[in-house]
């Protein structure tokens, strides 16, 4: 059932409490080319997880038709150190004592686009896109919320939303990495390894020999058919990177619920036994990396495990599968941006709904920061380097990069 709302002369506002109220077509109609995470299956495979509670604000016109949506998650106790945590992101937590947020857009991904038709003339698509964010901000309210944000935007969608945001705090968030295959009918990873350079081919190479010599192998499988072997390795590197809960059969069991078409799991074994796995949705022209786990303390070290099982194997088969390009999210970016990835960058959105100067004074400077820090350790290499965004003058797209 769906909660209408009226919202002056804008379209009429509706709120829906799960995705699956929406008919699929409906939803695809307006979703198609924003990616993954605002897919059907993705939203609702995050839609029992317990640390918020989904809200879907929907746009009609007067003919009842979904013209844009927007999804928005009441966050009332943010984890200390999520990726989605706008306290902990900006460093705010140390003068701000938190509290709860609305996040909109994505709450388990790491790109944020509004579904908004992509038929619609550029004008009505902006009355729409206005109106959905004015709800949003409504709905924060209502809950009393602390802030609302949304995180891990596109340039161009950052572009989109500004003028309906003027007094929003704009902020470098973490960039995305991404890879963009070769997509020719002989395409192949020759034809990866060519768009690299000679040290770069010689070291993946190597890396392949020694992985091959070591007698690893690596299989797929459906992720219903593995998750429960996968989840305690997973477990394993977040215990030995982040401390965190390592109870995961019953998310990867949701994730393969509604996402198992999308899926390709690599299971990589040695004499026998699992001892890593990487997992893929594709989605569209792209493919996401989405997890990596791996046995023991450190097996990435012997056999280069990591760099096959997350990298080699996957790129090799989405080239062969003529995949436009695979986005890895942040972090490790040393890794992958000597396998060949960029940066793409992000930004985030935030409006406080309470302690605004202070959020103001905590951030002051942060893009500047940011970027000369990004800058300083990467931008010895052109193509790492990344541009101050200047609302209304924005740096065009980069190649794949409004996904």
């Amino acid at each position: 059932m769906t909660e209408a709302r009226s919202v002056g002369a804008s379209p009429r506002i509706e709120t829906a409490a799960s995705v699956l109220d929406v008919p699929p077509g409906e939803w695809e109609r307006i979703s198609t080319g924003c990616g993954l995470y605002v897919s059907r299956p993705w939203l609702a495979s995050l839609e029992s997880d317990r640390d918020h509670v989904p809200h879907y604000l929907l746009a009609r016109d007067a003919d009842g038709l979904i013209l844009g949506a927007l999804p928005a998650y009441h966050v009332p106790n943010p984890g200390p150190k999520s990726f989605y945590n706008p306290y902990f992101l900006f460093g705010t937590d140390t003068l701000l004592d938190g509290g709860p947020v609305l996040l909109v857009g994505t709450k388990a991904g790491y790109t944020t686009r509004i579904p908004v038709r992509p038929d619609l003339p550029r004008q009505t698509a902006d009355w729409v896109r206005k109106a959905l964010l004015a709800a949003a901000l409504d709905l924060g309210s209502d809950l009393g919320v602390t802030v609302v944000a949304l995180q891990y935007l596109t340039v161009p969608e950052t572009e989109a939303t500004l003028p309906h945001l003027p007094d929003a705090l704009v902020l470098s968030a973490a960039p995305d990495s991404l890879f963009e295959l070769p997509r020719t009918a002989d395409a192949d990873m020759d034809g990866f390894f060519a768009t690299q350079s000679s040290s770069r081919r010689r070291t993946m190479r190597r890396e392949m020999r020694r992985f091959a010599r070591e007698g690893y192998t690596t299989s797929t499988a459906s992720l219903a058919e593995c998750y429960e072997r996968i989840a305690p390795l997973f477990a394993n590197l977040i215990r030995r990177h982040r401390g965190g809960d390592s109870s995961m059969v019953d998310y990867l069991r949701r994730q393969a619920h509604h996402l198992d078409s999308l899926a390709t799991t690599y299971l990589v074994h040695h004499h026998g036994e699992l001892v890593a796995f990487s997992l893929f949705y594709s989605w569209e022209e792209g493919t996401y990396a989405r997890l990596y786990g791996e046995l023991g303390d450190d097996p990435g070290e012997r056999g280069n495990v990591y760099y096959n099982a997350a990298y080699y194997t996957p790129i090799a088969d989405f080239v062969s599968q003529r995949r436009a390009w695979i986005s890895y999210g942040p972090e490790a970016y040393g890794a992958k941006f000597n396998r060949g990835a960029r940066p793409d960058p992000r930004w985030s959105v935030l409006v406080p709904l309470r302690d605004e100067e202070v959020w103001r004074e905590a951030v002051d400077g942060w893009n500047e920061r940011r970027t000369a820090e990004w800058n300083a350790e990467y931008g010895h290499d052109e193509r790492l380097q990344i541009e101050p965004l200047v609302p209304g003058a924005g740096p065009s797209p980069r190649p794949g990069g409004d996904r």
